[in-house]
């Protein structure tokens, strides 16, 4: 609007400026054209009086010529001319001539005077065999006037309608500029302030579009630079997550099989003296049951060492070409009876073409066995666990690109993942299970497994609907 306001008040200023000027000389080059053209009348007026007046003075005498010039002077009066006779011998102090113009009047020509000092025209016409010369006078001052005012007039004119132009000039401004200009303001301040979503809607051909489209181009490579630091930062926090968590499971896969090592041998001894009590002789019923409860306990502590030993243990794997399907319908088969057990049904849905991937053969299916034995333990009776089958295109953590992968997905309907547990699903010992139903190994050996097969696992979980966990192997 600002800009609108001095655009149009400098071409205000401009253009009454050179209608000053331009009035200004009109003015003169009319009063010069009045002048002359008055001139021209009263040499016209001259040369036709001179030849009556001349007759008159050769038949009536000079002094009858006088008296004629001297009425017409009474009537002329009126409207602001004179006329008198001017002897030319010498004798009127009034008249003053110069040699060339007393030449000009002795080959009978008129001669004109024009003062700018007194606005008078005066002419002298000779009149023949008299000596003598008819001067006219001619105030031309009120035509001067006259003129300026005809002028004045016609600048005023001019200034009133550069005025209305000026006015029109504002509005058109205002809607061609100044709210075009608002509205790139605005947009510039919303992107100051990070709103990168928005769109000017202009669509004008001149500069402003172009600024607007410009400003439209500059949100874009914003908001994807923006887009593409943010997925950098979170590509970062995931990678040092997964470092994070490869160092923490390398520690505690130390730890795990020093305490298997260690523990191994006492808990063997233990089974075995429990063993020996529960088939001696003569061992009252009592202790026989203690011996086997013992026993039981030391058999669970046993297979939880075995897990250790499973987790620490990171054997080179062999790959081989196989058939996922084959591979999940062998697990789903060997987890039935448990499925049975718990009176939870296991739904296979399985992808159209074939999915062949290259994988350690035992320790995916040791993968694939813990996701859907968590999913089994989850599930209440008479629910259902659904496996299926899919080739998809993912982007793995702590990665840009995305991939292909052949993917299995488990999904039960248990009461979900808690947002404050996810976190921790993967750390060895962590586990939401009723005790003694779990050793919180499972996902974690899961999580190394597809690590060392270039994959990845991914949770879904909601509270109160169920969680879906999918295993990703590359293809």
């Amino acid at each position: 609007m600002k800009v609108a306001r001095k655009i149009v008040l400098v071409m205000l200023l401009s253009f009454l400026g050179v209608f000053a000027v331009l009035a200004y000389v009109d003015s003169r080059r009319v009063v010069v054209e009045i002048r002359s053209r008055t001139t021209n009348e009263l040499r016209v007026a001259g040369r036709a009086l001179a030849p009556t007046l001349a007759e008159i003075a050769r038949v009536e005498g000079a002094a009858r010529a006088r008296a004629c010039v001297d009425a017409a002077d009474a009537n002329l009066a009126a409207v602001g001319s004179h006329m008198r006779w001017v002897a030319l011998d010498g004798s009127d102090a009034r008249v003053r001539l110069d040699a060339a113009q007393r030449a000009e009047l002795a080959s009978g020509r008129a001669v004109a005077f024009e003062g700018d000092d007194d606005g008078v025209i005066r002419v002298l016409t000779p009149v023949a065999t008299q000596d003598a010369a008819i001067e006219i006078v001619q105030d031309a001052h009120q035509r001067d006037l006259g003129a300026s005012a005809i002028v004045t007039r016609r600048l005023a004119i001019a200034s009133i309608a550069i005025l209305v132009a000026a006015l029109f000039s504002v509005g058109a401004a205002i809607v061609m500029v100044g709210a075009p200009l608002r509205k790139l303001t605005e947009h510039a301040r919303r992107i100051g302030a990070g709103d990168l979503g928005r769109r000017l809607p202009l669509t004008r051909r001149d500069e402003i579009g172009v600024l607007a489209t410009e400003m439209n181009t500059m949100s874009e490579r914003l908001a994807e630079a923006q887009r593409r630091t943010r997925e950098e930062a979170e590509a970062k926090a995931k990678a040092e997550a997964q470092v994070r968590h490869a160092d923490k499971m390398s520690t505690v896969g130390t730890l795990a099989a020093g305490m298997a090592h260690e523990l191994g041998t006492p808990l063997n001894v233990v089974g075995g003296r429990a063993k020996l009590i529960e088939s001696s002789t003569g061992a009252s019923p009592d202790v026989v049951r203690d011996a086997r409860i013992i026993g039981g306990q030391v058999e669970r502590m046993t297979r939880i060492m075995r897990g250790l030993l499973d987790f620490a243990r990171r054997t080179p794997t062999t790959k081989a070409t196989t058939d996922l399907h084959a591979m999940t319908r062998r697990v789903l088969d060997l987890l039935a009876p448990l499925a049975q057990k718990r009176e939870v049904s296991l739904e296979l849905e399985p992808d159209a073409e074939p999915l062949e991937v290259d994988v350690d053969v035992g320790q995916a299916e040791q993968a694939l066995a813990n996701i859907v034995l968590n999913a089994i333990h989850a599930t209440p009776r008479d629910g259902v666990v659904k496996v299926t089958l899919h080739r998809v295109r993912a982007t793995p953590p702590a990665e840009r690109d995305a991939r292909d992968f052949a993917c299995v997905s488990v999904t039960d309907e248990g009461a979900g993942i808690r947002e404050k547990d996810m976190p921790h699903v993967f750390e060895p010992f962590f586990t939401t299970k009723d005790v003694g139903e779990g050793t919180g190994l499972g996902l974690a050996v899961t999580y190394g497994i597809l690590h060392d097969h270039h994959g990845f696992v991914d949770l879904h979980s909601t509270v109160d609907v169920g969680t879906r966990a999918s295993l990703y192997f590359p293809v």
